[in-house]
């Protein structure tokens, strides 16, 4: 008996030690990893005031969707951790096989989608 609490014990104090400590700074640091996924000065060309007109200007608009297409190649082959939300895209069974994460509820299925390089496919089947 004495055998089986100890090692209960044991086994707990194990799975505490893997626990991540979730602070505002780790929270911090997972949210603006979204924004890594972009290389530094994609959206540059964006002015502080920007206008509706600026805004539907075809020339902007095309700038606009250039740079969602760039991504930052230096994560190339990292691990980063990402908290987002999965847009189902395939299932085996009841699970989900392949899924779409984004970076905030909704996105994929409201109109404008995130951008190319804010939008992951998760393939789970192997």
């Amino acid at each position: 008996m004495i055998q089986k609490i100890f090692a209960t014990f044991l086994i707990f104090l194990s799975v505490n030690s893997f626990a991540i400590v979730v602070t505002d700074e780790y929270l911090s640091t997972l949210v603006s990893n979204w924004s890594r996924l972009e290389p530094a000065g994609a959206y540059d060309f964006i002015p502080e005031d920007l206008s509706y007109e600026t805004y539907m200007d075809p020339d902007f608009l095309a700038k606009l969707d250039e740079a969602g297409k760039k991504l930052n190649n230096t994560l190339e082959g990292k691990d980063i951790a990402l908290p987002g939300f999965m847009v189902p895209i395939e299932f085996k069974g009841t699970d989900v096989s392949k899924f779409l994460l984004v970076p905030e509820a909704g996105q994929c299925i409201h109109v404008p989608p995130p951008p190319l390089n804010q939008t992951l496919l998760v393939d789970t089947s192997g």
